[in-house]
């Protein structure tokens, strides 16, 4: 059995965006560091270019 559990999700724009884009055209893979607790700490796209694309927390979760 599988338990619900509350949980909110928060949109994030990558660093490269311009205003009001939140979608990146680009081929690549993801990668998601997490914390112990299972939260992101890290969230980024390795680009099929080798380029790394940052998506950081919005404003809201900062640090």
């Amino acid at each position: 059995m599988t338990r619900r559990r509350k949980f909110t999700v928060y949109p994030r724009d990558p660093e490269q965006a311009k205003a009001g884009e939140r979608l990146w055209n680009g081929s690549g893979i993801g990668l998601v560091t997490l914390d112990k607790e299972g939260r992101p700490l890290d969230i980024r796209q390795l680009d099929a270019n080798g380029m790394d694309v940052v998506f950081p927390p919005p404003k809201a979760l900062r640090r």
